[in-house]
């Protein structure tokens, strides 16, 4: 993993994080993780309603 580099992005809804984060993956060519559709994944596997409230 030497020379891994992670860029965080974070802010509130509606500020832009998947554009910047999709415009930094083109131009660093480099993958998207998205914490968020990691959880909602989950949720759904587990049977858990995917509201706000519950992730």
């Amino acid at each position: 993993m030497a020379g891994m580099r992670v860029i965080a992005v974070t802010g509130s809804n509606g500020s832009g994080k998947d554009v910047l984060a999709e415009h930094l993956a083109r131009r660093c060519d480099t993958p998207v993780f998205s914490l968020g559709d990691a959880v909602r994944e989950i949720a759904e596997e587990e049977g858990v309603d995917r509201t706000r409230e519950n992730l």
